[in-house]
Parts: structure tokens; C-alpha cells; sequence
């Protein structure tokens, strides 16, 4: 269950949220999807939200920027983010999310207008330096 920000849904915004959802279905397979391009917009604290989900609840992360450009250029505490992660013992993926304006339905839709990169592969292979560098001091 991912949490989106406000300006998409109502639905589920904060781990918090999505954490109760899972408690509620019951199920063993429903865990809880955090994007930091949402979180930033929603959450307090990065840190708290991985700790509400723990590792029973986490199972997927999208490792984006505020502005879904290269991560590791923008607003994202990543630091704090990559020690809370490694506090609960996460070993889920990590996802660089982004968009391409060429892919025109796709971009209009998640709001992209500008390039981050010459090309996604650029975004990536920069992204990744990026969130590497960052996760090698923790």
C-alpha cells in the first residue's frame, strides 16, 4: 500500500496510516510502500515513518527526489532516511522512480514538464552515484 500525498488521494498519506491499514486486512502479504516524493510533502519525520512501519510492515521504498530528478540533488534526507532503514533492518528493494517528458501520457500525468537528465539511463547511473556516496557514511 503505497502512501501518496494529499494532492493525489485521500486515502492513505503517512506510514502511520498505511500501517493501520495492514493491521487491519490481516493479511501477512500487505506491507506498506514508501515513496519519498510523497513523504517529503507529508510525512514529520522520515525516520519516525520507517520506524511506525518496522520491518514486519515495510516492503517496498521508491528512493525519489522532492522533485523526482536525480536523487541526492534535491531536499530528501537520505541520510536520515538510509540509518532509519538500516535501524529496522530493512533488505527490501530500493527504487530510483522517474519520468521521462518524452513519454508524453505518463508525464502529463505525474506533472513533469522539465528534463533532469539528457537521458533516464543519465538519471539512474547519477542517481545511484548519489545514493551510494550518501549510504556509504552510514
Amino acid at each position: 500500500m503505497e502512501c501518496v500525498n494529499r494532492f493525489e488521494t485521500h486515502i492513505l498519506n503517512i506510514a502511520s496510516d498505511a500501517v493501520q491499514f495492514c493491521k487491519d486486512v490481516g493479511a501477512p502479504n500487505i506491507k506498506v510502500h514508501l515513496d519519498c516524493f510523497h513523504m517529503i510533502r507529508e510525512e514529520k519525520s522520515f525516520r519516525k515513518a520507517v520506524l511506525n512501519c518496522g520491518k514486519e510492515y515495510l516492503g517496498y521504498v521508491h528512493v525519489n527526489e522532492n522533485d523526482r530528478g536525480i536523487p541526492g540533488t534535491g531536499m530528501v534526507p537520505f541520510e536520515e532516511f538510509f540509518r532509519a532503514l538500516v535501524e529496522i533492518g530493512y533488505e527490501g528493494p530500493l527504487v530510483i522512480e522517474s519520468f521521462d517528458p518524452s513519454f508524453e501520457k505518463t508525464a502529463g500525468n505525474c506533472a513533469i514538464w522539465r528534463k533532469f537528465a539528457e537521458t533516464g539511463e543519465d538519471l539512474a547511473r547519477e542517481g545511484l552515484a548519489n545514493l551510494k556516496k550518501i549510504a556509504s557514511v552510514i
